[in-house]
């Protein structure tokens, strides 16, 4: 490197002068520039660094510097000068120091500075080596200190001031001193320090300012009231109205004597002095140099600075009580604490708005003073003051009026412009309020929603541009809007009409959950009488198809059949029942049966043909040898073939009389084009392959001409060969000589020698002519080759132009022909009135194979058959696509359709989601799915054009749209295509595992999320609707009926909101079964995800989710269905209950619908004089009237979704599209619930305010919040099951702040509600964004949080694996496991091996218990299994 000092350089003076500028040696920093970029200042590194100096962009944005202008060499030495400079700033005038800090940054400096040389990247070694001082890396690591040494440095003097440099070579000497500023911020000591401090501090100041986390800019970092001689400032209401950002940016302006003048830039002398005066936070400095303009300007803003913080301390040590007044003080002097008064979206959005400007308020507070505020605090000082300003109004009289009628206003508003109709302006008449105050409200709204995520189909659906697809979604999703109404006085709906798409998919699976509980237990009860389930199967399909079977007349068994038969019939138009019976193809049955015979034949399209011929042949079995079957099938052949094929032929006949003989010319025209083009193929063809032949033929001629070479190399290889060993009989036979001894010993040397040489030349010969055999051969070869390649083509060539000749023949026919036939107006022949048995036979053959192959390729072919799969876009209807053939018959194989068939029950579900998606389409005004999603496909891309940079994107688009044809034909979650790799497999193993682990405790947290049943019908509603406590309980009837015929006839007008887990078995056979059709027959991955999934659902505490899931759901509707029951008969409305005008309007019930439902429960039920109910005729209510019984299910739906969170189809997520992310479902397991509540409960209720029901819902978060607290107090006293005393102690300590020498404190109050608003369920999700954050993660049921973590731990700085534990329970089970299989082997090994210390023992021992421990949240079982296993319990 030293030879570049002897090149000159164009740039020397800017670097003599950038050098001279920062007090850098010229010479060293001129060899610097050197190695940096050899003088190039275009150059570019790998790592994008920039210039001469090559400077990274982001660093020059760092310094203020345009990364644009760093290729300019005046701009970029000065830069690097500067760097360099303040590098030797950090390093105390350590130049190697420096140097490794420029090149590998500021790991780099702390590894060469503490003499950990080995750490340092091999770029950086070796550039100090090039441009160091001697002895580069003699340094050694700095000598370990004592706490109290490192407390006494702390308290010494933070800038030290160094001896300016010798001169250097040049005669320059800086003009700067240097100054050690010490980084407060990455101090390694600090921590030590603080814990120092904190040691006498009280439990409550700790709590305090571990909750409020302030940092302020002392020596200590901790403010220690012990220590404090300094007389307070008083804290209060008054005191906090003039301190705040507001307030304080106005103090520190009025402190500049010109504040939008030019920006003082301080030299490094006066920035070390800035930074003294500020404690060296970089945040401060940042505060009081911001607008200043002189140093002068700084010192004033400093004082101000000072004095805001002191209060701002004093405020943080105050008692909770004049902590929390201030803080309100300053909101009220916050200008942006009166936001939310202008958002109209009601208290709920107040709220929300009001703790993200609280937080915006407080970024803005450490802006102007450099104070570090706690997120949490912020958001839930904001969301208060923002709902204080909401029950102000509310009791302001005029005030709280004309806002609430003006949020009236903007909902109205904003109802008319989605229905795209004009506004009237008597629509406002007796509302109060102003319009454009409306419209404002609708502005911020919009706004605010437009820069929410969209993360589900509806979230698309609501912000689609197109009223083409605004209108067809309105007709399938159900969105319950806020409500109008109409001239009439009347509420009606705003958003949907008539019975949705949502609805008719929920009615089938309410039908088909009942029918499916039902004939399951059917088959339960066969496989007790020792029928297996292919018995069951078996016997079916016989026994419907007219055979006898071993079943007959079993009453399990019939009552089966009768099931199976009752659900399909209401899907099936003509025929009889069994005749038409869904054939739906199970896949795997398919494929175990073409593996079973590939074993044997090989080729699996040789099997494939094989077990085609074997339906085929059973197919025409039954047509042949029953003839029932036969008259059946010629009957239908005649009716769907031959009669449409009679009648078009009638139609030809009578069309081709009209027409005109100059038509003939067009046919002639159209033939001879067809002639033409024809014979030029045949042509063409003809050319290539003589082209081809003729290449060909050169090829193996290269090939002769090059054999005579070939044969010489041969030869001279032998004759390589021979001289080796003829060299090798030359040396023997010296070796030979010198050992003679006699003549006669010389003389067998001799005879050997020639006799070698004879055999070798004979060889030689052999080998020569041998090769020349071969060369000769292959001459004779390729000359065949060529022959025959010309013979082939020959052969192609004479046949292509003997087609050609055949073509233009048949052409000259064909033309004649025409011409003939329309010059004597030749009609097509008439067919016969009916077909012949031949015709019939043929057809019963062909199609007899082709609905066999359809099975066989899993209906690729042909779509007379459904699989479990689906049918693609093919259009299914049995009753005219489908021969009706004899399935119960068997050919010479032994084999039949009915081999193949699906379980019964699968097949009458995929057979009615079929045929409901068709009915949904059909009613949407398309014939056929395909053309269905080919309209959904269009409307896609003209959604686009408009919605694409309005909040959506294409993907989301076309991902909401795709998703919702799925759900419609019920195919969504049953494709073979959703997560089959083994990557799929194993994510969804995690995720069974951590679901069985970690559900313990919310069926208890469900419980308590019911705030809307107790706000609608009292407090016992809890108990009412908790699982065995509701038995001790009257039900809704009034003793009118059983507990058992409650829920049957709930369960066939609602439906279960889960359905129930039966016995293991049950379980288990029919998640095998399903896994192993998505797994499309893959055993291995069909068996792991089935046997974890069975684990998870088969769990007591998954039932008991299931079991208070279904009860919350059924008490609450059936209250409601009491309510309604009592009002048909007698008018009478319970006051609290859900039956209102405003349910009805935000539900679209008409007054005609409404009356259809009140009569239709006044003719099926009865009322007493004593109120009891009674459902008399269960059959009428379920079938008397169409949209009566769908108004009951759309309330009773509205009722389920108001008393607990429930998802939709619409509430699909768009990432659970055909290729599900595996990982994106364990990142958010157990997190949809707090995602989907934003649009559930947040804007629900923001739609409940902007009616004029503020109150209602502050009402609804307070019981909310109260549950939750309840809630989240019971589980935390479930959670202390299995611990010791003292862990008990510490737990509560953790979770609750409550110390029992100290009892309960404020802390503990506050730490409880905190608790109860993050277990609230209208708060889930800013609850969830605050877990997310690290705040409170504990009060999570599914978290792993140790409690008991080394005191030490504290203050460290962030923990992966512990927020890992803590927020993404798929994370804890997957290490859980890996360490309890590790620590379980050291377990195992130190018990039997000599090699592990005692210590080394009880360290795993300790690890393993804790893995144990980590794994499960199961009451008792967590900590008892833990401490039986750690010797210290």
């Amino acid at each position: 490197m030293a030879d570049n000092n002897n090149l000159t350089s164009q740039f020397d003076d800017l670097i003599l002068q950038s050098a001279t500028k920062y007090g850098l040696d010229p010479d060293r920093f001129r060899r610097q520039i050197f190695q940096e970029s050899s003088f190039r200042p275009d150059a570019v590194s790998k790592a994008n660094c920039v210039g001469l100096g090559q400077i990274n962009p982001k660093t020059a944005k760092r310094y203020g510097i345009d990364p644009n202008t760093l290729t300019d060499p005046s701009v970029n030495l000065d830069l690097s000068a500067r760097i360099m400079k303040d590098n030797l700033v950090m390093t105390k005038g350590d130049y190697n120091g420096a140097l490794a800090m420029y090149n590998g940054g500021t790991k780099a400096r702390i590894a060469y500075m503490e003499g950990r040389y080995e750490d340092l990247p091999k770029e950086t070694y070796n550039y100090i080596s090039n441009l160091g001082d001697d002895n580069k890396f003699a340094k050694k690591a700095p000598p370990q200190k004592t706490p109290e040494q490192i407390a006494e440095a702390e308290a010494s003097s933070l800038v030290e001031v160094k001896k300016p440099e010798e001169p250097n070579d040049q005669g320059v000497q800086s003009s700067l001193e240097v100054f050690d500023v010490k980084d407060l911020t990455n101090d390694q000591y600090r921590d030590v320090v603080k814990s120092q401090l904190l040691t006498n501090t009280s439990r409550s100041t700790l709590l305090g300012q571990g909750f409020r986390s302030k940092r302020w800019a002392s020596l200590s970092d901790v403010y220690d009231p012990a220590t404090d001689q300094t007389e307070a400032p008083d804290v209060g209401f008054s005191s906090g109205l003039t301190h705040n950002w507001f307030i304080n940016s106005i103090n520190m302006g009025r402190a500049s004597q010109d504040y939008f003048g030019e920006q003082f830039k301080p030299d490094a002398n006066q920035r070390a002095e800035i930074l003294q005066m500020v404690g060296y936070d970089s945040d401060r400095y940042q505060a009081v140099l911001n607008g200043a303009g002189s140093m002068d300007d700084v010192k004033r803003r400093v004082k101000v600075n000072n004095e805001y913080l002191e209060y701002k301390m004093a405020e943080a040590q105050a008692d909770m009580f004049s902590s929390f007044i201030s803080s309100l003080g300053s909101g009220v002097s916050d200008p942006l604490s009166y936001v939310p008064v202008v958002g109209a979206y009601g208290m709920a959005g107040r709220v929300a708005t009001g703790a993200v400007l609280g937080a915006m308020s407080n970024q803005l507070e450490t802006y102007t003073s450099g104070a570090e505020h706690d997120l949490i605090e912020d958001m839930i000082v904001g969301g208060m003051f923002g709902a204080g300003i909401e029950f102000a109004f509310k009791g302001m009289g005029k005030a709280g009026t004309y806002v609430g009628d003006s949020a009236r206003r903007a909902n109205i508003i904003r109802d008319y412009e989605l229905g795209g109709k004009e506004l009237p302006s008597e629509v406002f008449n007796g509302i109060g309020g102003s319009t454009e105050a409306a419209k404002t409200i609708n502005t911020f709204r919009e706004n605010l929603e437009a820069r929410l995520p969209v993360g589900s189909v509806m979230g698309v659906v609501k912000r689609l541009q197109n009223s083409e697809s605004v209108d067809l979604f309105r007709k399938i999703f159900i969105d319950r809007g806020s409500g109008t109404k109409d001239a009439e006085g009347h509420y009606v709906a705003t958003t949907f009409d008539g019975i949705t798409a949502q609805e008719k998919l929920r009615d089938a699976e309410i039908k088909l959950t009942n029918f499916e509980v039902q004939a399951r237990e059917h088959v339960g009860n066969l496989r007790k009488e020792g029928y297996s389930d292919v018995d069951v199967m078996d016997c079916f399909y016989r026994s419907i198809g007219g055979a006898k079977t071993k079943l007959d007349g079993n009453a399990e068994f019939e009552a089966f059949k009768k099931e199976c038969l009752d659900m399909i019939a209401p899907y099936t138009t003509e025929g009889g029942v069994q005749d038409f019976f869904p054939r739906v193809a199970d896949p795997i049955k398919v494929s175990d049966r073409i593996e079973a015979i590939q074993g044997t034949k090989g080729q699996r399209g040789d099997v494939v043909n094989t077990l085609t011929d074997q339906i085929a042949e059973s197919l025409i079995k039954g047509y042949e040898t029953n003839p029932a079957v036969k008259a059946r099938i010629d009957q239908y052949y005649y009716d769907k073939v031959y009669k449409p094929k009679l009648e078009a032929n009638k139609k030809e006949i009578k069309e081709h009389q009209k027409k005109a003989v100059p038509e003939a010319v067009n046919e002639v025209k159209t033939i001879r084009k067809e002639v033409s083009r024809k014979s030029s193929d045949r042509f063409n063809r003809i050319r290539n392959i003589e082209d081809n032949a003729k290449n060909r033929v050169s090829e193996i001629q290269a090939k002769i001409d090059g054999l005579p070479d070939e044969l010489k190399k041969a030869h001279s290889e032998i004759d390589k060969k021979v001289n080796a060993k003829l060299d090798e009989i030359n040396e023997a036979y010296k070796k030979n000589v010198a050992k003679a001894k006699t003549y006669e010993d010389l003389e067998k040397a001799e005879a050997k020698k020639d006799k070698a040489i004879a055999e070798l030349t004979e060889k030689e010969k052999l080998r020569k002519q041998e090769a020349s055999d071969r060369v000769a051969k292959k001459k004779e070869s390729y000359k065949k080759q060529i022959e025959e390649t010309k013979a082939r083509a020959k052969e192609s060539t004479d046949k292509l132009k003997k087609e050609v000749s055949d073509i233009q023949k048949k052409g000259a026919k064909e033309e004649a022909t025409a011409i003939r036939n329309y010059k004597y107006d030749k009609a097509p022949l008439p067919l016969p009135e009916k077909p012949s048995q031949a015709e019939i036979n043929q057809w019963v053959r062909e199609n007899a194979r082709s609905d066999a192959y359809g099975w066989v390729d899993q209906n690729q072919s042909n779509p007379s058959t459904l699989n479990l799969y689906g049918t693609g876009n093919a259009k299914y209807d049995p009753n005219v696509t489908r021969i009706p053939w004899d399935t119960t018959q068997r050919g010479a194989s032994g084999i039949g359709i009915d081999d193949f068939r699906a379980n019964p029950i699968e097949a009458i579900r995929t057979y009615v989601n079929k045929k409901t998606g068709d009915s949904i389409v059909q009613g949407l005004g398309f014939d056929s799915e395909q053309a269905f999603r080919e309209h959904l496909n269009q409307l896609a891309v003209d959604e686009m054009n408009k919605s694409v940079g309005k909040g959506l994107k294409k993907e989301q688009i076309q991902s909401a749209f795709n998703l919702t044809a799925d759900m419609i034909y019920g195919k969504y979650g049953s494709r073979a295509d959703i997560n089959t790799s083994w990557l799929g497999a194993v994510a969804d193993v995690v995720r069974n595992l951590t679901f069985l682990s970690k559900n313990a405790l919310m069926g208890v947290a469900n419980i308590f999320e019911q705030s809307e049943a107790v706000k609608h019908y009292g407090a016992v509603q809890i108990l009412r609707n908790t699982p065995l406590v509701r038995e001790l309980f009257d039900n809704w009837t009034k003793n009118g009926m059983s507990n058992a015929d409650v829920r049957h006839a709930q369960s066939l007008i609602f439906g279960l909101s889960v359905k129930n887990a039966g016995v293991f078995r049950d379980i288990s056979q029919e998640s095998y079964e399903r896994q192993l059709h998505r797994f499309q027959g893959n055993k291995a991955k069909a068996m792991l995800v089935a046997a974890s999934e069975s684990l998870a659902q088969a769990s007591p505490f998954t039932k008991f989710i299931q079991s208070t899931e279904n009860s919350i759901v059924e008490g609450s509707q059936g209250m409601f269905l009491g309510e309604l029951i009592q009002y048909a008969h007698n008018k009478s409305l319970r006051p609290k209950g859900f039956l209102t005008k405003e349910t009805l309007a935000r539900n679209g019930v008409s007054v005609e619908n409404f009356d259809k439902m009140l009569k239709l429960l006044r003719e099926s039920t009865t009322v007493d004089k004593n109120g009891a109910i009674s459902i008399t005729n269960l059959q009428y209510l379920m079938s008397g009237d169409v949209m009566g019984l769908a108004t009951l299910r759309r309330l009773g739906d509205y009722v389920a979704h108001e008393v607990i969170q429930k998802n939709t189809i619409g509430d699909t997520f768009l990432w659970e599209g055909s290729k599900r992310n595996p990982f994106m479902q364990m990142l958010l397991q157990f997190k949809t619930f707090a995602i989907r509540s934003y649009d559930k409960r947040i804007r629900k209720m923001m739609n409940r305010a902007a009616e004029g029901d503020a109150l209602g819902q502050a009402y609804s978060i307070f019981l909310s919040t109260a549950l939750g607290t309840v809630g989240a107090m019971a589980n935390t006293c479930i959670g202390m099951a299995g611990m010791t005393e003292e862990q008990r102690e510490e737990y509560l300590k953790q979770t609750i702040a409550y110390d029992k020498n100290e009892g309960v404190t404020m802390d503990t109050l506050f730490q409880v509600g905190i608790n109860g608003v993050m277990r609230s369920s209208v708060l889930a999700f800013p609850a969830l964004v605050a877990s997310t954050a690290g705040y409170n993660p504990s009060v999570k049921t599914t978290a792993d949080i140790d409690y008991f973590a080394n005191k030490a731990e504290t203050y460290q700085g962030f923990d992966a694996d512990k927020y890992l534990r803590a927020m993404f329970p798929a994370y804890s089970t997957v290490a859980s496991l890996a360490n309890i299989g590790g620590y379980g082997k050291d377990v195992v090994m130190s018990s039997i091996s000599d090699d592990y210390t005692e210590k080394q023992a009880e360290q795993a021992r300790t690890r393993f218990s804790k893995s144990v421990r980590s794994l499960s949240n199961v009451p008792f079982l967590k900590w008892g299994v833990y401490n039986l296993m750690n010797e210290d319990y």
